[in-house]
């Protein structure tokens, strides 16, 4: 499983880990698009981007699609 972390005090250009989450669900959003382009076929892996307490602020509408919700062979939650 891959684990991403989201918090209103994270910084984007940080690797999205528990100590050093991002600050926007959208870096979120892009780097599980990314991440999920990149996997081989057969070879994937659950994703969970979890959110810290507190108020997440956006600046614009995030659209999720399709895509971002996995195909059946993985779940993105």
């Amino acid at each position: 499983m891959l684990e991403y972390y989201i918090s209103p005090d994270g910084n984007d250009q940080n690797p999205g880990t528990q100590a050093a989450p991002w600050k926007t669900l959208t870096k979120a959003r892009d780097q599980v698009r990314s991440v999920v382009g990149s996997f081989e076929s057969g070879r994937t892996k659950n994703i969970t981007v979890h959110l810290a307490p507190g108020i997440h602020r956006l600046s614009e509408t995030l659209i999720l699609g399709p895509e971002d919700g996995g195909d059946g062979t993985f779940a993105i939650t």
